[in-house]
């Protein structure tokens, strides 16, 4: 993320122009969620990996395409695989001594910060902004 944030900070306006949406990444990164912690069993010692076999079927088809983000940053696209990153995240958790079990309900995490918006009112169930009083502006949030 840290070579796309430097690649949007200093890239040409001409090339896609002043406001460009597109997905960052990388089509040989594009994995499944049992994909990574499946990586992450194999790296960190006592973890396991369980498949919920009830739980319903992830009917989305689609896989994310990063041709536009590929074709504008040349020179800033993922330089480590996953397997790497793990072991770079291991690595940088231990060295600062990362001890917080309830790390999941902090306000860092996306799903735990989008249930405080929508509970202040500030998200609509699908995850687009309330209007803010006096602008009737909207917008997508979580995206």
């Amino acid at each position: 993320m840290a070579r796309a944030i430097d690649w949007a900070l200093q890239r040409n306006h001409r090339e896609g122009g002043t406001c460009l949406t597109l997905n960052v990444g990388s089509d040989t990164w594009n994995y499944q969620v049992k994909d990574l912690a499946t990586a992450v069993a194999k790296v960190i010692p006592g973890v396991e990996v369980s498949i919920n076999k009830d739980a319903q079927p992830d009917k989305r088809s689609y896989r994310v395409n990063f041709d536009k983000f590929t074709k504008l940053a040349q020179g800033f696209l993922p330089a480590v695989d996953l397997s790497s990153a793990v072991v770079d995240l291991r690595d940088g958790l231990t060295a600062m001594k990362f001890q917080d079990p309830q790390f999941r309900t902090g306000e860092f995490m996306r799903l735990v910060t989008l249930k405080r918006l929508r509970e202040n009112g500030h998200l609509t169930d699908n995850l687009e902004w309330a209007e803010r009083a006096g602008t009737g502006a909207k917008g997508v949030a979580g995206s």
